[in-house]
């Protein structure tokens, strides 16, 4: 379970993840993936990187639905 949004988590979240709406796209179109915007300092992680590193599963499963 999970939400996303812009602006402060009702409740302290296991990760939190920061980047612009640009690379967000980015990513569901395919032509940024999750770790290379992480090393590249385009996607800032805040908890578990174990859990954000599931970004690219999550795309993955919302675009073949």
């Amino acid at each position: 379970a999970g939400a996303c949004g812009a602006g402060v988590p009702l409740r302290e979240p296991d990760v939190s993840l920061c980047m612009s709406e640009q690379d967000l796209l980015a990513m569901f179109e395919g032509s940024l993936r999750p770790f290379a915007a992480y090393s590249s300092g385009r996607l800032r992680v805040q908890g578990d990187l174990n859990t954000a590193m599931k970004l690219e599963t999550l795309i993955k499963h919302l675009k073949t639905t």
